[in-house]
């Protein structure tokens, strides 16, 4: 009799072994309370309290009654939810506690591992996010490799990933709370030292492969690890989990049939990426109220009427946003006299900029319809009041001239004199604008802020190639810091055309050059059989086109 156990019990672990693919799958089916009481009946795996002195503050997450439901995934509607207490670790970064579910078959360390589980977000305690859901390496030392972290943006949430550090590598977008979302983290075994990736894919197409959904990756250099178990942690994070499933395929995690996955990609938003402007509302629709902009809180800036909605949209070659509509600066709808402004603003960060982080704004304009100026505001970074009447604070400020039928632009920190004008440019042709803002420090006597200017630059080159485009603030080196948190743009007897507004982390997200655009332009314009050199102007650029080559004006070879 006992050797008949023992072979029934050896038969039960091959049995395990050839399902190799699939490591837990856990609906928390408990009863109701701690859940680090729970066991499995075979023990193969458990939840326990962390050993780690910093990770056993708090009471343990608690299994509740209810279960969550995501279409199309497999463990949707099973079992019961592990519940997150926001209330545990909200006062301290420091004050968490962790329960892991601990795999006593023993470390992996040779191959990539996913965890796809349910996450019903209900509140975060910060801005800058605390980490809820964790990778481990060890029971009892500090090894966390995997680290994904919730954060509060306005009324909704979104989530980070980082491989170990603090400092978030990527952020998704934000997050409907009270809503459930399906999550797949994957640890990412790389061959050699310090190279393994954590990745998260947010919401992923269940129809779909692994490498066609876009995801978040993480970008700190930590060392690797021995896969051992998987972690969720309170500490200020308010969320319900559930339908956990671990495995080593995408497939498997996901509970699909890998015949029936398609490799077709999925448009990717680019991590650098803050927000995309089309200004996709009602035509002839007053801005304010819609998509997050409002008005200033500053008293002088309260006059007229909001920007409208304009039924067409701008271009320029190769730049990455030129659908949608636009907004109409109207010095004649504001129905006020003089410089008295109107300012709409529209908050571009869900928390302050760490210090020498650095925003590009990019977007289109065109004054066709404006008359001569010596020089009108209409573009702005700035430090929003709390309430109406108070004061604020605007830096790196973009003026526009127009003399007959030609336009310049400048930049400004504050109020200095402007001394430096772009070249000029047609009047009614649209202008490409990206402006640059690096946050230095955070108070007004500390180190300064810093602003620069690109007026219609080459996309086919990097930042660096278009210095000759940069114009640097007047005043760069004055007023210190300010913690600007908005972008604005001011009617002040203006007349302009705003579109495709885009705000990044990066250069190369801001511009998100459209080669395929150029590339279709290039194709038309070439001729094999014409080796005579031909000029192009398109949307503002000068090409020059030699039978089946390009150049730019300044002879850099595109094609």
């Amino acid at each position: 009799m006992k050797k008949t156990c023992t072979l029934i019990l050896f038969l039960s672990m091959l049995v395990l072994s050839a399902h190799a693919d699939l490591w837990l799958e856990e609906n928390f089916n408990y009863a109701d309370g701690p859940l680090e009481q729970s066991v499995t009946q075979l023990e193969l795996h458990k939840w326990i309290v962390s050993r780690k002195a910093n990770d056993a503050l708090g009471t343990s997450p608690m299994v509740a009654n209810r279960n969550l439901s995501y279409s199309g995934y497999v463990a949707s509607g099973q079992g019961k939810v592990a519940v997150l207490d926001p209330a545990v670790g909200s006062a301290s970064s420091s004050q968490r506690i962790s329960v892991y579910y601990i795999d006593t078959l023993g470390a992996r360390d040779t191959m990539s591992v996913y965890a796809a589980f349910l996450l019903k977000p209900v509140s975060a305690y910060n801005t800058t996010g605390r980490d809820f859901v964790i990778w481990e390496g060890s029971v009892g030392s500090s090894m966390v490799r995997g680290r994904l972290f919730m954060a509060k943006s306005a009324d909704k949430v979104k989530i980070g990933i980082t491989k170990n550090s603090t400092t978030i590598s990527a952020w998704s977008e934000d997050l409907e709370v009270n809503t459930t979302h399906l999550i797949v983290m994957k640890y990412e075994y790389n061959p050699g030292a310090s190279n393994d990736v954590v990745k998260v894919f947010v919401n992923p197409h269940l129809d779909k492969t692994e490498e066609a959904n876009s995801c978040l990756v993480s970008s700190d250099n930590a060392t690797d690890m021995q896969l051992r178990g998987f972690g969720l942690r309170q500490r200020g994070t308010g969320a319900e989990i559930g339908g956990l499933r671990i495995a080593t395929t995408w497939a498997e995690a996901l509970g699909v049939n890998p015949a029936d996955l398609n490799d077709d990609v999925v448009p990717t938003v680019d991590p650098n990426l803050i927000l995309e402007e089309s200004f996709d509302y009602t035509t002839g629709s007053l801005l304010e109220g819609q998509g997050g902009w409002l008005v200033s809180t500053a008293t002088a800036d309260q006059g007229g009427l909001s920007p409208a909605i304009g039924e067409n949209t701008l271009s320029y070659t190769g730049y990455g946003c030129t659908s949608g509509k636009s907004m109409l600066l109207d010095s004649v709808a504001q129905g006020i006299s003089g410089d008295l402004k109107r300012n709409t603003v529209l908050p571009f960060a869900s928390d302050k900029l760490g210090v020498e982080d650095t925003i590009y704004t990019a977007f289109l304009v065109n004054f066709s319809a404006m008359n001569s100026t010596s020089g009108k505001e209409f573009f702005a970074y700035l430090k929003q009041g709390a309430a109406n009447g108070d004061n604020t604070t605007m830096r790196g400020r973009v003026m526009v001239a127009i003399q007959g039928n030609d336009k310049q632009f400048a930049i400004r920190k504050n109020s200095q004199t402007i001394t430096a004008w772009s070249a000029s440019s047609p009047k009614d042709e649209t202008a490409l604008l990206v402006v640059r803002y690096i946050n230095r420090s955070t108070g007004s006597t500390k180190d300064p802020d810093h602003f620069c200017l690109y007026v219609n630059p080459d996309l086919t080159k990097s930042e660096a190639e278009n210095a000759a485009c940069r114009l640097e603030a007047e005043g760069n080196e004055a007023d210190g810091g300010a913690d600007l948190r908005y972008i604005a743009f001011r009617q002040m007897k203006m007349n302009a055309t705003i579109a495709g507004i885009r705000i990044a982390k990066t250069w190369a997200a801001a511009v998100n050059y459209n080669a395929e655009v150029i590339n279709g332009l290039f194709d038309t314009f070439m001729d094999a059989a014409d080796n005579s050199p031909r000029k192009m102007l398109i949307d503002g650029q000068l090409f020059i086109f030699r039978g089946e080559h390009c150049y730019t004006i300044t002879g850099q070879p595109l094609r």
